[in-house]
């Protein structure tokens, strides 16, 4: 898998192009500024019509000649794969499936259905590209917002170690909402802690990061700082004990 940059897409022919439908002006930003040269775009459709840019983005998406409309249900795992076989069936056997996933818009469940869906019906022969368009920064909240749900994206991606000898480790994304990432170590009560922090887009939200998370390194024992990761670029940086 791999992160490319706008002239990547624009330059690279995919079997398939997996897009979102949302209520999100940026949910089609990538597929209307840059040509997507793909033999399908299939179109994961959050189904919410007059909210916000939801028409609009659905009005252009149903103008592709090539789209098809998957909805955002229960059924969405066994529809992928579906849609997947069917990509597969058109290739040549001999060549990896290039699959482009814009996840401007995705949330975090359709990001693992989608990616399970790919390693069940194509071990080893995808070719992913990811694209994601970063939304305007707008200022954080002032106070702790309540988290809702607590629970494993996905059943598929939750499950226990084989050796319960080793101590469990958080690998915590920062944003800049005041306690969540807290809220997640002290919910979790993990002993290691790796924290990630977005740098490179706007100086702003930098700062609005730092400012809520300020108290999380001398909380995570065992990193003293954070992971910084420049969000245009992919991520190469590693660590060791």
């Amino acid at each position: 898998m791999r992160t490319v940059l706008h002239g990547d897409i624009a330059g690279k022919h995919f079997h398939l192009a997996i897009l979102t439908c949302g209520y999100e002006t940026r949910a089609s930003y990538i597929a209307q500024h840059f040509s997507i040269d793909a033999d399908q775009h299939l179109v994961l459709d959050y189904r919410c019509p007059g909210l916000l840019s939801y028409n609009r983005n659905r009005e252009f998406y149903e103008a592709l000649p090539t789209a098809a409309f998957l909805q955002i249900d229960d059924d969405l795992s066994s529809n992928l794969m579906i849609a997947l076989k069917a990509t597969s069936a058109r290739a040549d056997p001999d060549v990896q499936i290039r699959v482009l996933i814009d996840i401007s818009s995705c949330s975090r469940s359709v990001m693992a259905k989608i990616f399970l869906a790919i390693s069940e019906v194509l071990p080893n022969r995808a070719d992913i590209s990811c694209a994601y368009a970063l939304s305007a920064f707008e200022a954080p909240p002032d106070s702790e917002l309540p988290s809702h749900i607590s629970q494993p994206v996905v059943g598929d991606l939750s499950g226990w170690s084989d050796d319960l000898s080793k101590p469990p480790c958080a690998v915590i994304g920062l944003g800049f909402e005041p306690g969540r990432a807290l809220g997640c170590m002290d919910y979790l009560e993990i002993p290691e802690v790796r924290l990630f922090m977005p740098v490179g887009v706007d100086p702003r939200f930098e700062t609005a990061v730092r400012e809520a998370n300020a108290v999380l390194p001398r909380r995570a024992a065992s990193l003293s700082y954070p992971i910084t990761y420049s969000i245009p670029r992919r991520l190469t940086k590693s660590w060791s004990r």
